[in-house]
């Protein structure tokens, strides 16, 4: 066949290959929400004199069509295999590796510092005279430091120790395979060595633990919008006799007081933020009691992040009741208006790397 004729064909078939699409676009119901990337979609702008006159119809539209292009998220993940096979082994800072998504970090001694002032604060508060433990979950870039920027754990690990009055409890039941491929968090049903490991760290009793595991659905983690090939993930939660008698209170939004709440919420798994299947998500305080815990009735008050909602109902086996509280959302002045302080309660400060690295959020007025 003449070049000529090639070239023809080529151009004609590229052009009807845009203008399907771009038709497909235009008729195809809009999606409204992009679960991988976590964001709102563009929707078809209006048409009026102003937008038209202006130009904001047209770059609007320019927006819609990139949202709303058919098969574009396989378009994606085709440009991020493109990059891999040229060896580029990351994507905005977030590196691939056997599928699993593993972010840079940096974390260190300042960073370390900073939460411990926070801590202290709640502590000379609240809880002078309480047991204290500090625990912080490893990012999974600790578990590939030898490859790439990773957080440095055994020195924040370390000054947390010496800057704060608790005992710091490091999580070395852990590895990469306990957390998810498109998330930064850790996976519930991996979890029972390292609650076992906290809880021994307290000196609590407990009966050993035998919990099903309960598939929920697909997970697509915050890092689900890398243009890179990863692994699929699962949500699932671990029930036992513990967990179905547990009584859960939830505090109100906006308000003082509380209402009946549930462990797991398996319908969150279709939510903006799936892995809020775990307690229900984010919440200033959250209650719950342990009826079947007999050894005595001591109190937890666990202070946490998301990390924290999803340990929290294996850390409950050893306790009567766990107070659960995110001072990210509340004044730490005003934890008394939700929940009875006892000064022979145990306190559990346990985070994840991204509230360490940010750990200015903590309201610890």
């Amino acid at each position: 066949m003449p070049d000529r004729a090639k070239s023809i064909i080529q151009t004609v078939v590229f052009s009807v290959m845009l203008i399907v699409l771009g038709i497909a676009a235009l008729v195809r119901t809009p999606d409204t929400y992009s679960v991988e990337e976590r964001r709102r979609l563009m929707q078809a702008p209006e048409l009026s004199a102003d937008s038209v006159m202006s130009g904001e119809l047209f770059e609007d539209t320019e927006e819609y069509l990139k949202d709303q292009f058919p098969l574009r998220r396989g378009f994606i993940t085709a440009a991020g295999m493109a990059r891999l096979v040229l060896g580029q082994r990351d994507s905005h800072g977030v590196y691939v590796y056997d599928g699993m998504a593993v972010p840079i970090g940096t974390a260190g001694r300042a960073e370390a510092e900073r939460l411990a002032a926070k801590l202290n604060a709640v502590t000379d508060m609240w809880f002078s005279d309480s047991p204290v433990y500090i625990a912080i979950a490893p990012d999974k870039a600790c578990f590939f430091s030898a490859i790439v920027p990773a957080p440095d754990y055994e020195v924040i690990c370390d000054t947390l120790m010496t800057q704060t009055g608790g005992t710091v409890i490091p999580l070395t039941t852990l590895d990469s395979d306990d957390y998810y491929n498109t998330d930064h968090h850790w996976r519930q049903e991996c979890l029972i060595p390292t609650a076992e490991l906290i809880l021994d760290e307290m000196g609590r009793e407990y009966a050993p633990f035998d919990m099903q595991e309960q598939e929920v659905g697909g997970f697509i983690g915050v890092y689900g919008s890398v243009p890179l090939p990863l692994k699929d993930d699962t949500i699932v939660c671990l029930t036992d006799d513990v967990t179905d008698s547990a009584i859960v209170r939830r505090a109100i939004e906006g308000e003082r007081g509380f209402e009946a709440a549930q462990l797991y919420y398996p319908e969150n798994i279709n939510s903006k933020e799936p892995y809020d299947v775990y307690l229900g998500g984010a919440c200033t305080v959250i209650t719950v009691y342990n009826p079947l815990y007999t050894a005595d009735d001591r109190t937890l008050y666990l202070f946490g992040d998301s990390y924290s909602l999803s340990i929290a109902p294996l850390l409950l086996h050893g306790y009567s009741q766990v107070v659960i509280i995110d001072i990210r959302y509340t004044r730490t002045s005003t934890l008394a208006e939700f929940t009875d302080i006892r000064e022979d309660g145990d306190v559990l400060y346990l985070y994840g790397m991204q509230t360490l690295d940010s750990a200015g959020i903590l309201n610890t007025d």
